[in-house]
């Protein structure tokens, strides 16, 4: 795997850049399942809870991405809704509060957890919301570049259209060769290699690396153009940050995590996620469960195809039939090949269909597979 050579101290996604409404769509959880899910920022394993399965096991290389997912799950448990919203920097910290609610929940995180966070309180305090490494690269995107070509006034307009015709009208009044070049150059493979993800991470890309960003480009305009902005908070977090986001008072324009309800609710429900620190193997080479549906993010991009075959392999092995598998592909075409076809099959139709609503530009590809 190419990702064995990241380093894993650090914060890489402080929010899941992965559309919750596309996942809950494929996965259709039931009070039944038992549910594997890749951490990263813990949020879609959160989202995906809110749908109460009996059981969701959390499981991530990274212990500073599980530590990520322990802060929020401490916070649920033990703060009223503005606290929490305040320690995961969703709020501002007008009082420098964020240090000392840590310290009331700090004993309810694991042992890992808290010396990870004890020796990045800088963290908590500047508010985790934007920490991570990726969410730090969209940052100077939307702060620092876009501001250079489209005014904010014009991008918060394209933000409260309420149609798409409303939308593309907009779009049609924005510089957008302007918007092009820039986004090109700033998501192309060697930029983000450099500032918001890794080389490594790039191992297995098969496509001229100079078309990197064009890909990202073109994708970005499919969803400006064809997914509806009104809901679409990824999209807004991409081009404006933090403006014009409320989960407090704008439930639809948020996910469903950092709602009101959906706090109140997760507060019953917390106790149901396990946290792996460890690959999705060596998890599963000691786990008493069964599993019906998983969550694997965008994994098998950091896997040559006989690695993803052989992790399919293994995960069926776990899984009752007809369970079901989500998972996106950004930059690398990854799905079980034709080997596995007496065990795993893609649901092309649904697929498809799922990907063309998906509120996030940065995939190039969603699929749902189905054991057999």
């Amino acid at each position: 795997m190419a990702i064995g050579s990241l380093d894993f101290s650090i914060i890489r996604y402080s929010k899941v850049w992965e559309d919750h409404r596309t996942l809950s769509s494929a996965l259709e959880l039931t009070e039944n399942d038992n549910v594997i899910s890749i951490t990263s920022a813990g949020d879609n394993t959160l989202n995906l809870l809110l749908a109460g399965p009996k059981k969701i096991v959390a499981i991530d290389l990274s212990p500073a991405q599980n530590a990520v997912l322990e802060l929020k799950i401490a916070a649920i448990k033990n703060l009223a809704y503005d606290d929490y919203l305040l320690i995961l920097g969703e709020l501002e910290d007008a009082e420098k509060k964020r240090l000392s609610i840590y310290q009331t929940i700090r004993g309810s995180l694991p042992g890992y957890a808290q010396v990870y966070w004890d020796s990045h309180s800088n963290i908590i305090e500047d508010g985790i919301a934007w920490c991570g490494r990726l969410d730090k690269f969209f940052v100077t995107y939307h702060k620092d570049r876009l501001p250079t070509v489209v005014s904010p006034e014009d991008i918060d307009r394209f933000c409260a259209a309420q149609s798409l015709e409303e939308q593309r009208e907009v779009l049609q009044q924005l510089p957008m060769n302007d918007i092009g070049e820039l986004t090109k150059q700033y998501t192309s493979k060697e930029n983000l290699a450099k500032h918001g993800r890794s080389e490594a991470q790039y191992k297995y890309l098969e496509q001229p690396a100079d078309e990197v960003g064009a890909l990202h480009w073109k994708q970005m305009c499919k969803v400006c153009q064809d997914v509806p902005v009104k809901d679409n908070f990824y999209l807004s977090w991409f081009l404006r940050g933090s403006r014009g986001f409320d989960p407090s008072v704008k439930p639809d324009y948020a996910p469903p995590y950092l709602t009101r309800e959906g706090f109140n609710k997760l507060k019953g429900l917390v106790d149901r996620i396990e946290v792996f620190t460890g690959g999705l193997g060596d998890y599963l080479k000691h786990s008493e469960y069964t599993f019906s549906k998983a969550n694997l993010s965008d994994i098998f991009e950091y896997m040559s195809q006989e690695d993803t075959d052989a992790t399919f392999d293994m995960l069926v092995k776990s899984m009752t039939k007809g369970g079901r598998i989500a998972f996106w592909n950004q930059v690398c075409p990854r799905q079980p090949s034709a080997a596995l076809s007496d065990k795993v099959k893609v649901l092309t139709g649904l697929s498809n269909e799922l990907y063309k609503k998906d509120r996030v530009f940065y995939y190039c590809a969603f699929h749902v597979a189905e054991t057999i």
